[in-house]
């Protein structure tokens, strides 16, 4: 009889541990999870502030935007939206200077680079702007 209790604490000690282990295991998985993802924004961060600079240029200077969206693709390393804005911004430089085949082109890298509803709409809208200017 004590056997049988022994054995019973035995087996809700093993229990206990399993479920810390699996709480201890639980926890530093979260923590990994959260630090790998805070240290990855460094030139996605740098990037969407080149984009967002390149859109406020323009109807300022079309030779800023340019340079911003050259510069954000450069920097987007990998990130498919980030580059899709880029060529979003370089085309409407581009349809603006009335370089309509370039602008197409840009448009088509835009369709082709990501599946990010925002900015295949823009691109959409700036096709609709370059069918009319055709």
């Amino acid at each position: 009889m004590a056997n049988q209790k022994r054995n019973t604490f035995g087996t809700a000690g093993i229990l206990r541990r399993r479920r810390f282990s699996f709480a201890l295991i639980s926890i530093f998985s979260l923590f990994a999870a959260i630090l790998l993802t805070a240290c990855r924004g460094g030139d996605s961060d740098k990037a969407d502030g080149l984009n967002r600079t390149a859109y406020e240029f323009h109807y300022r200077n079309l030779d800023s935007t340019l340079y911003y969206a050259n510069r954000a693709l450069l920097a987007a390393d990998g990130d498919d939206g980030v580059k899709a804005e880029a060529y979003n911004h370089k085309a409407f430089v581009s349809i603006a200077r009335m370089m309509y085949d370039l602008a197409a082109r840009q448009l088509d890298t835009v369709r082709a680079v990501t599946n990010n509803q925002v900015e295949l709409l823009v691109a959409d809208v700036q096709q609709m702007r370059l069918c009319q200017r055709m």
